[in-house]
């Protein structure tokens, strides 16, 4: 049994601290509200800021980090401009019935009945949670060669829609940065090295293609 070393909580230890005084934390299904994370490049410098140095001599690479390599991001108070929130739910907790066709289009952002539409644009300034909206590099982002998204929609992924993602670097943030360090302190620098063995690499399967 691994014992976690003092540090920031998880998110499991945040929802039962927080619950008490957020209604909303204590639901079947929590809303996340996200902020995008723009294209723009940082200094190497800049992306290797935090990043452990046993991880360096085990030759992983920070720039493969998406949480290391992206910085900027668009600003927090452009609710619609960060797109709806992502949901998180407790399985346990949801009803049967809302698992069974009906009335509500189901997506991602609203999975259940249960994730109320009133949450899918929540604000960030009042929320617990934060989630990073990566775009990545452009091999990353359109890796998925049936994706619907790919050529058509206001969300198409063509060139043109991906460079306009540089528009969303509005200003800078490494708030997310000390995850690794605690992974690391938590488990260990050998169990770290083996799990991000291939990080950031795309290695082609055709049938993984056709998800």
């Amino acid at each position: 049994k691994t014992t976690r070393q003092a540090g920031p909580p998880t998110i499991y230890e945040m929802i039962q601290t927080k619950r008490h005084v957020d209604q909303h934390l204590g639901s079947a299904c929590i809303a996340l509200p996200r902020v995008r994370i723009g294209t723009r490049e940082s200094d190497p410098l800049q992306v290797n800021e935090g990043f452990p140095t046993e991880l360096q001599q085990g030759h992983v690479n920070a720039s493969n980090l998406q949480t290391f390599r992206w910085r900027w991001r668009n600003h927090i108070k452009l609710l619609s401009g960060n797109g709806q929130s992502k949901a998180m739910m407790d399985v346990s907790r949801v009803a049967e019935t809302s698992l069974r066709p009906g009335p509500l289009e189901h997506n991602p952002h609203r999975p259940v009945q249960e994730c109320l539409v009133r949450n899918m644009y929540s604000n960030p300034r009042n929320s617990s949670f934060l989630v990073h909206h990566y775009a990545s590099t452009w091999e990353q982002w359109t890796a998925r060669k049936r994706d619907a998204r790919q050529t058509t929609g206001s969300n198409g992924r063509t060139w043109e829609a991906y460079k306009k993602l540089e528009q969303l670097s509005k200003q800078t943030t490494d708030h997310i940065r000390p995850w690794l360090q605690e992974f690391v302190h938590m488990y260990g620098t050998n169990l770290t090295l083996e799990l991000l063995k291939g990080v950031g690499e795309l290695h082609f399967n055709e049938s993984l293609a056709q998800i």
